[in-house]
């Protein structure tokens, strides 16, 4: 449907865990993720991240819980059971450039802006 709407647009339906994928991503500035890595294992998740990387994206836009405990998602039952990261704690160590806006404040959760690339 999108692409029949938007036949000037590039459409991509791609798995983020697979170990090949970074050739196929378009080169960006910025990623946006909400709960995509939420609903992947963390070795998944990781993986994914490093796929963004390798594309040159400088920034990631994604929503976490503060202080989640990340090693809960080495533990889920499958992808599509939602855990909850904080992508600025290991295993991901993005540095964490600001909060943009809480989610919910009772679960502790936000959206916050990532560097993908190291400090120059």
């Amino acid at each position: 449907e999108n692409r029949r709407r938007y036949p000037s647009q590039r459409f991509l339906a791609a798995d983020l865990g697979n170990a090949v994928l970074s050739e196929a991503l378009p080169r960006v500035e910025l990623v946006f993720s909400k709960e995509t890595l939420n609903h992947m294992y963390v070795q998944d998740a990781v993986q994914a991240l490093q796929h963004f990387q390798r594309t040159g994206a400088k920034y990631f836009v994604t929503n976490i819980t503060r202080g989640s405990p990340n090693y809960v998602g080495a533990q889920k039952a499958g992808h599509q059971n939602f855990v909850q990261y904080d992508f600025g704690l290991p295993p991901f160590n993005l540095r964490k450039l600001c909060k943009l806006i809480d989610c919910n404040r009772d679960d502790w959760t936000e959206f916050g802006l990532f560097a993908l690339q190291p400090e120059p």
